[in-house]
Parts: structure tokens; C-alpha cells; sequence
């Protein structure tokens, strides 16, 4: 049994390959038995789709979130708000030991104590834990939400609030988030708390195949409509456990957060449904382990999985254990580990209580006698499996290399076929000068060779990836559509290594050199203090630019006026490494930091804009850092601040005047 990864089914395939492997091919055993021998039928996880539906629900629920609050701004202390950051931040601020840097566990735990009814703690920690957890706590925050209001008006004033604080009543006085967390608990409660219960009390795995079938039916009719859900109808009597905090969801008045309710839970049911429909497809009628489906032997199928538990819990439980045995004993080895998981699991303490005292002790004389013996077992296996991954590592560098040279000889093929016809086709006039030389045939493969030369040896990366295949959806491209493909990519050249926006910047270079020697002609004319040494002011500009103005072109003698070149940017001349800057492209700036300077040259590391939100940013994963010409940096006076407490996001302290400045810039040196 598995759990509902989609890589899972690729090794049902690979268990099913070596368990054929295996099997003696004898006259007694034909292919059709040996191939009903080694099938498997790959029954999974019930406990999973749990999981799975949270996770769905999380992604369905904060797209209705942004719909419904599109027309409100971003609340400053958050980055990605949601009904899951909700109940995630109120059990670290409310639960004891969640976040031992910002929460305020016990307080909160002493505070429901002191009330005039005192409460228990509903709440729970999301360390350890998993299934339906996210729709269960949704139940106990929204329990628990005045508690957490009350408790944080009293005790903490709006200026000594961290940003967990604030956040959790950010999100406690919202009735969107509220409606999300109430629609997470009335899940819990009315759905998955008691499908939950089934799976475990359930004695053969096949009797689930009705209880996911009906399941799926309750779906499909309350995603529709979820007024009696809201309302508080009991789907499964017998598994629902009606406590107060059952009574807390459904003891509402409030018209609003009834309606918002109402569409949170529908959206949630119909996200829902996708999940069910997609990965219970085996289970439900139709599927390869549903005993009503043609063709499907149920008596079989029930005989064989007798044995097959519900779920796999178990060893979810073992490797969960081995987790923590590997944290709190580093230097114990896999045999001591393995041997604690099996004395817990075996109860094997309680086994020796109950056995006579000489019994007891001939059973640990001989576990003494062969302990050596099993260790000597465990070296040679550690030792074979040592020798298994040398030889795995061998095999993977030759397969390297053989990659490796198959893909060079490949190269060297291309370059010397591509010198028969006529070398590179950099132009229409090429294409239509050397395809008038060959017959149709010939003419096709020198297209594809072309297009070919292209992808593998200059490395084009068009948009349109069908630019460089031969064939879409099974069916080959003929001439015509090949020729017209290779006439996009000439004309679009996508060849070229530099960004779109960057290579833009580049192309305008010496138009902005040229007006900022303008700009240094003036201030040259401009009476300033005697130099000594002399200055070329267009000393960077090309031949053409020179020729064209020769009239700005100024030098400057020892006992004349001079003009510095960094008295052309604001403070260049005093920007040192680690400096905050803005650097100009064509599309829109960049802040970035300087981590390295020669003469006018500056390294810059880049941070990236968040796609939603102005004036956030955030360093990307992979490094971006650039050469950047001093040309291009226009603003220097600023400071970038963490957004949160993580430093996942950052933004800037004067982000409006940054934008009026690149605008000025782009009229000045782009139009």
C-alpha cells in the first residue's frame, strides 16, 4: 500500500517489472500466468485523501478570498493572506511550545483558566500532526475566536504588539477569514471527521468503495447549494461528535458571516469533487478495484486484499518514530533504531513481564549468544549495499560520458551536414537562394537540418516552442509551414544571450552617452574650480557618435576649466560597495545592492518585484547579479526594510519618489 503520490504509480510499475524478473519461465508457467502472478493491484492510502482534500481546499478558498476582497488593500503585516495563515498564526500565538518566539502559549492557556467559565484548549500544534488537522482546527479557532480577540485587547496594547499579534486580530475581526475558518470547521465536523472515523473502524478495505461513493454523491449536492450544512445538518450520525465546539459553529446570527459561509463551504465541496474524481477513479464504479465493475472479479479481488488495511498508518507512524529516533540519537545505527521500533510495536515489554523469571532468563542468554552473530549480518549487508552504490556511481559517470560524447558527435554531425548545404541561413534571401538548388526531399531535410543546427548547437529558445519541432499532436509539418517556421526565427533572432529588457537598455547606450555629454558640456561651460589634470568628456563615445557632434567634443587643458565625469550622477563618485542603488531598463527599474565597483563599472545584486504587490520585493533563490555601466544607476538616497519577521519580503522607503525619478530619467534618455 502506498499513499496517493503520482510517483507511486511508476513504482507499482518498476515492483511489478522485477516481481515478472523473478518468476521462472517454464513450461509450467506461460506468460499470461506469469504476468497475473507479478500484478499488483496497487491498492492505496484512504487516510491520504484527507490530506489531499485540505490541500485542494487551501488552494480553492484563497481564490475566492481575493475575489471577495479585491477591492481591499493588503494589510501590511502579511505577505500571502489566507483562511490557512489564519488558524496557522492562532495556534502559534495560543497553543504552548507552537512558536516559542512569538507566541504566547501558556498565557493564553492561564487566561481561558481565569475566565468566569473556564475553557479548555482547543487548539493543537501542527508539529507532528496531519490528517484533517487544518479542517479541525479551523473548528477550534473559530471556538476560539472571541477568547483570542478578548485576549488580546486586554493584555496587549496596539503599540507592543509583534507582527503574529497583530496579524491573528488582523484576521480575528475580518468575517471573510472567519467565514473561511467556520467552512474549515463545519467540514470537520459534519465531513471529514466522520469519513475519518469509518476508515479507521472499517474492517475489509473494499466495503470503503460505498462509503466514498455516497460521499462523492453528498459532495456533488452541497456544492450546489450548502444551506443545511450551515445550518448544521447531521450527514453520519453515528460518527459525529456533537461537543461545544460543534455547538459553536452553528449558533449564529450574524446574516453576514451566514452568507459568506455558505459560498466558502460550496467552494470548498466543489474542490472537493476534483480531488475525489480524480484520485479515487479505481474505487469508484468503473474503476479496477470496485467489485461491481465488468470484467473485475470481486470475490477474487475481496480474497486477495483481506489483509490489506485501510490505511497505512502504521508505517507512517514507524518512519515517523525513526525520524525522531534519528534526532535524539545521531550516533546509534540503523539496527539499534530498528530494533527500539520493533520493542515499542511488539509490546515486547510487556511479553517479558509476564513470562517466569528462568524463562526470562534463557530468552536474553541466548539473545546474547546471537547478538554477534546478527551484527556480522549487518556489516556485510552495509558493506554490500556500500559496493551497490560504488557501482550505481560508476554506472552514472559512464553514462555520463557516453551522453556526453553521443551529444558532441551529434554536434559534429550537425556542423559538417549544415557546411553541405550552403553553411548557416542567416536570411529569407538564403533560404529561398539555396532551397531552389534541391528536389523536395532534399529541401525538407535541409529545413529540418537548419531548424535542427539551431536548436541543439546555438541553443534557440523561441516562445513558440512548435518554431523548432517537425510535427504537433502526431502529425508531421509539411514544407511550407517548416519554411515559414524558419523565417520566424531569422527574423525574431532568438538566438541572441542578452534579456529582452536589458538587451533594449543596451541598444539605447550611446544615445544616452551622447546626451549625457551634453549634459557634461554644460556644466563644463559652467565656471568651476581650476584642475590640473585633463579630461576627455566623450572619451567612452563611439566613432560615429564623435563624428556626428563634433561640436560637443571638448578638451581640456591644465590651466582651463575641467569637468569630472561623476559629476554627472548624484553621488556616484561616493557610492562605496554595499550601497543601496536603482538602476534604469527600458521596461521599469531595479533596486539591487553594490557588491563590487571598477572605474565606472558596478556589480549589482538584483532583488525581484513581487507580481501582485507594489513596492514589495524579495531576493530571488538563484543569485541575479549584473555589470551594470554607472550610466544607468539614477538613484541613490534610500533604504530597504524588512517586510517580516522571516526577511522573506523587503520594500522601500520611498518608492514613490524612486518611480517620479525613473520617469524623469526615461524622458531624459529613452524617449
Amino acid at each position: 500500500m502506498t499513499d496517493r503520490h503520482i510517483v507511486n504509480i511508476c513504482l507499482k510499475t518498476s515492483l511489478e517489472k522485477i516481481k515478472l524478473e523473478y518468476i521462472p519461465n517454464s513450461s509450467d508457467n506461460s506468460e499470461e500466468i506469469r504476468k497475473k502472478i507479478s500484478k499488483l493491484n496497487g491498492f492505496k492510502c484512504n487516510l491520504h485523501i484527507l490530506v489531499n482534500l485540505a490541500s485542494q481546499a487551501e488552494s480553492g478558498l484563497k481564490l475566492w478570498e481575493q475575489s471577495v476582497l479585491e477591492s481591499e488593500s493588503f494589510h501590511q503585516f502579511t505577505y500571502n493572506q489566507n483562511t490557512s495563515d489564519f488558524i496557522r498564526a492562532s495556534t502559534k500565538l495560543c497553543v504552548p511550545g507552537a512558536d516559542e518566539k512569538s507566541g504566547y502559549g501558556q498565557l493564553f492557556l492561564t487566561f481561558l483558566k481565569q475566565l468566569e467559565s473556564p475553557v479548555d484548549l482547543k487548539m493543537s500544534t501542527f508539529h507532528g500532526h496531519r490528517i484533517n488537522l487544518l479542517f479541525s482546527m479551523g473548528a477550534a479557532v473559530f471556538f476560539h475566536r472571541e477568547h483570542i480577540k478578548e485576549f488580546i485587547d486586554s493584555f496587549f496594547s496596539i503599540t507592543e504588539r509583534n507582527s503574529l499579534i497583530t496579524s491573528v486580530y488582523y484576521y480575528v475581526d475580518n468575517p471573510v477569514y472567519l467565514a473561511g475558518c467556520r467552512a474549515f470547521g463545519i467540514v470537520d465536523k459534519i465531513l471529514t471527521g466522520p469519513i475519518r472515523r469509518i476508515i479507521e473502524s472499517t474492517a475489509h478495505i473494499l466495503d470503503l468503495n460505498k462509503v466514498w461513493f455516497d460521499f462523492k454523491k453528498i459532495l456533488e449536492k452541497y456544492s450546489v447549494d450548502a444551506t443545511e450544512l450551515v445550518e448544521g445538518k447531521v450527514l453520519y450520525s453515528e460518527y459525529t461528535c456533537q461537543d461545544k465546539v460543534f455547538e459553536s459553529l452553528f449558533l449564529i446570527d450574524n446574516e453576514e458571516l451566514n452568507i459568506l459561509t455558505t459560498e466558502a463551504l460550496q467552494i470548498v465541496l466543489l474542490n472537493f469533487c476534483i480531488i475525489i474524481e480524480r484520485q479515487l477513479f479505481d474505487n469508484l464504479p468503473g474503476g479496477s478495484l470496485n467489485e461491481e465493475t465488468e470484467g473485475v472479479n470481486g470475490k477474487e479481488l475481496r480474497d486477495e486484499s483481506t489483509t490489506v488495511k485501510p490505511t497505512n498508518i502504521v508505517s507512517e507512524r514507524d518512519f515517523a518514530n525513526l525520524d525522531r529516533l534519528k534526532r535524539e540519537k545521531p550516533n546509534a545505527n540503523i539496527i539499534a533504531l530498528e530494533g527500539l521500533i520493533l520493542f515499542t510495536n511488539n509490546k515486547t515489554l510487556h511479553w517479558l513481564d509476564q513470562m517466569e523469571t528462568e524463562k526470562k532468563t534463557q530468552i536474553f542468554k541466548i539473545a546474547r549468544e546471537r547478538a554477534p552473530a546478527m551484527l556480522k549480518q549487518f556489516k556485510l549487508r552495509k558493506e554490500h549495499i556500500k559496493n551497490q552504490h560504488i557501482l550505481l556511481l560508476k554506472n552514472k559517470r559512464e553514462e555520463k560520458l557516453r551522453k556526453e560524447n553521443s551529444k558532441q558527435q551529434e554536434l559534429q554531425s550537425l556542423t559538417k551536414d549544415i557546411e553541405k548545404i550552403g553553411g548557416l541561413w542567416v536570411t529569407s534571401q538564403d533560404i529561398n537562394k539555396h532551397l531552389k538548388k534541391l528536389n523536395e526531399t532534399e529541401k525538407m531535410e535541409a529545413v529540418k537540418l537548419q531548424l535542427k543546427f539551431r536548436k541543439k548547437v546555438l541553443k534557440c529558445n523561441p516562445e513558440d516552442k512548435f518554431l523548432l519541432q517537425f510535427s504537433a499532436n502526431g502529425i508531421q509539418f509539411p514544407l511550407h509551414e517548416l519554411v515559414s517556421h524558419l523565417k520566424v526565427v531569422l527574423a525574431a533572432d532568438y538566438t541572441q544571450s542578452v534579456p529582452p529588457n536589458k538587451g533594449n537598455c543596451i541598444e539605447k547606450i550611446e544615445n544616452i552617452k551622447l546626451k549625457k555629454c551634453i549634459e557634461a558640456y554644460k556644466v563644463f561651460k559652467e565656471p568651476v574650480p581650476k584642475r590640473k589634470k585633463t579630461v576627455s568628456v566623450v572619451e567612452n563615445t563611439s566613432k560615429n557618435t564623435v563624428e556626428n557632434n563634433s561640436d560637443i567634443i571638448v578638451n581640456v587643458e591644465s590651466s582651463s576649466q575641467s569637468f569630472d565625469h561623476d559629476m554627472i550622477m548624484t553621488g556616484l563618485n561616493e557610492c562605496p560597495v554595499g550601497k543601496n542603488v536603482v538602476v534604469a531598463y527600458m521596461d521599469t527599474w531595479y533596486p539591487g545592492q553594490v557588491i563590487a565597483q571598477e572605474n565606472t563599472i558596478f556589480k549589482v545584486k538584483f532583488l525581484h518585484p513581487a507580481k501582485s504587490v507594489q513596492n514589495l520585493f524579495k531576493w530571488p533563490e538563484k543569485e541575479d547579479i549584473s555589470e551594470i555601466d554607472e550610466m544607468f544607476i539614477f538613484y541613490l538616497d534610500f533604504e530597504i526594510l524588512s517586510k517580516d519577521s522571516g526577511g522573506r519580503t523587503w520594500y522601500l522607503t520611498n518608492y514613490h519618489k524612486i518611480q517620479y525619478e525613473y520617469e524623469q530619467y526615461c524622458r531624459k534618455y529613452f524617449d
